[in-house]
């Protein structure tokens, strides 16, 4: 069956049931097929095949008979129909008609707590999810979210990172699992590595924008806006095209630049794509992708696991497994989605 969401174990939330007779009813109908939205909706790029899609609607199909015999009170498929990502199940458990008279043929995952125990991960209180701090930029990990501060410092929330922030201030960063980045104002970057043994051979070079993946990274100089890229492993450097550029975005694949002729050359095995060149933020994984459009309009696609999407207008935004944070024009700061590791629980100060 189709239960691909990231990386994240998703539990199959639904117990299969011999057919049964009776006639349709519309709270069954609208119940069962919320449930199945619920738990078989995956990442935007990773639809069910034919005959996987085949299988969800015959399950779905057994599961409605099975209802249609119990029978579902209007207050049960109220509960149900409530329920939202990504903590639907913990919404049912806490919904009084739900908890009194389960229906059968929903089975709901482990609780939060219990999800942790099985990762062995401690359990992180579900503290406030927006704050009154205001970041200029964000960045989200798979378990952790940073900002940086209207200061010029990094501040960070979730799994600690694996490298160290270096100190600032810095006007931009970018962060990976090894490695944590930030550009000063005067153009250099400064960067700490997580792993021992391995050589930070970031440049001295002043840049007037850079990105990271992995151990490698690339920034445009500020003396002839050509892009210029390194490794800290004893790996191959990712060779740039001869050009002026604008911008660039880097991961672990390679890297692509816009030019300021517009072109938009790509390098590497298997570069990023490059964001629209009209949006004020734009945040990509393979779990969705959200846009800042030029007035300010949040849109997030593929994320519907995370849950409802804020309302308002943003400045930047930032996506990970699971979970996002945005920054509301004017101040303040939103996450929403998963939040096992504490990745939503943006600071209050």
């Amino acid at each position: 069956m189709y239960r691909s969401i990231g990386m994240r174990p998703v539990f199959v939330a639904i117990i299969l049931a011999a057919c049964g007779g009776g006639k349709s009813d519309a709270p069954c109908r609208a119940a069962v097929h919320h449930v199945f939205e619920l738990t078989t909706t995956g990442p935007a790029d990773s639809k069910p095949k034919a005959d996987e899609q085949q299988m969800i609607d015959a399950i779905e199909g057994a599961t409605l008979d099975r209802c249609r015999t119990e029978g579902l009170s209007k207050e049960v498929a109220d509960c149900i129909l409530a329920a939202h990502p990504p903590d639907w199940d913990d919404q049912l458990r806490a919904c009084p008609a739900f908890a009194a008279t389960p229906p059968s043929w929903v089975m709901l995952r482990p609780t939060r707590a219990d999800r942790m125990k099985l990762m062995g991960h401690a359990t992180v209180p579900d503290g406030p999810r927006e704050s009154k701090v205001h970041y200029k930029q964000l960045v989200a990990l798979s378990r952790s979210t940073c900002g940086l501060t209207d200061a010029g410092a990094i501040q960070c929330w979730g799994e600690p990172l694996a490298a160290p922030a270096p100190a600032g201030p810095f006007v931009q960063i970018a962060i990976e699992p090894e490695q944590t980045c930030g550009r000063a104002a005067s153009g250099v970057v400064t960067c700490t590595i997580g792993e021992f043994g391995v050589t930070n051979r970031t440049p001295s070079t002043p840049f007037s924008a850079f990105g990271i993946g992995g151990y490698q990274g690339c920034g445009i100089r500020t003396s002839d806006k050509q892009i210029e890229c390194w490794n800290d492993l004893d790996d191959g450097v990712l060779d740039p095209p001869l050009a002026q550029f604008t911008s660039l975005v880097v991961d672990r694949g390679g890297a692509c630049g816009r030019t300021t002729e517009g072109a938009m050359p790509c390098f590497g095995d298997s570069p990023p794509a490059m964001p629209p060149a009209n949006v004020v933020a734009y945040s990509s994984d393979k779990g969705g992708t959200c846009t800042i459009d030029a007035a300010h309009h949040l849109t997030c696609t593929g994320t519907e696991l995370f849950g409802p999407t804020p309302t308002g207008s943003f400045d930047t935004v930032a996506i990970a497994r699971g979970h996002a944070c945005a920054v509301r024009t004017g101040g303040g700061t939103v996450c929403w989605g998963e939040n096992d590791d504490g990745e939503c629980n943006v600071p209050q100060r």
